[in-house]
């Protein structure tokens, strides 16, 4: 297992292997919050759920406070060597669109253009839906002509990122 010491946040089964390394301080239960500190350090950490408009409850990680800001995290996405800190980074980026309307996908398309690994690339771009041409933006009290701006923003991004896809399928034959 990679060293707590060096990652920001955890998914899935991993969860629960470092939660054993901390001790639980708080619980929000009505938002499904848990507050924990280290066990070694002063190091403090959060549990909560993202995505948790599907069904079943969405899905758990872990973050390690303070919350990376969203160039944080764009950075953590692009450059951590942890696969799961990059899952991990993409689904808090998707959540934090949702609920704070935080904008991160131009910023992350400028960068997988940059970034040749493919793989990377791949998995980044399937989790945050970036060949979607879907508005995300809030559109009541808009004009039309905001709505169509909007509109061609995602659709933009959405280009730029099957464009990516073509040359790794290419690249991959």
């Amino acid at each position: 297992m990679t060293n707590i010491y060096l990652i920001y946040f955890i998914l899935n089964n991993y969860t629960q292997r470092v939660i054993n390394y901390l001790n639980l301080e708080s619980i929000e239960e009505e938002n499904w919050v848990k507050n924990y500190s280290s066990k070694f350090n002063n190091e403090k950490w959060l549990s909560y759920y993202v995505n948790n408009s599907q069904q079943g409850g969405g899905t758990e990680i872990l973050i390690r406070l303070p919350k990376p800001s969203t160039e944080d995290l764009l950075n953590i996405v692009i450059n951590s060597q942890c696969e799961n800190e990059v899952e991990t980074g993409c689904l808090i980026l998707l959540n934090n669109e949702e609920i704070s309307k935080t904008e991160f996908r131009s910023r992350l398309i400028q960068e997988l253009e940059k970034n040749g690994d493919q793989k990377r690339q791949k998995t980044i771009i399937d989790i945050t839906n970036l060949t979607s041409t879907i508005n995300r933006r809030e559109i009541i009290g808009k004009s039309l002509n905001q709505i169509n701006e909007d509109e061609n923003y995602f659709k933009n991004i959405s280009e730029r990122a099957i464009k990516i896809e073509t040359a790794n399928n290419r690249g991959s034959r």
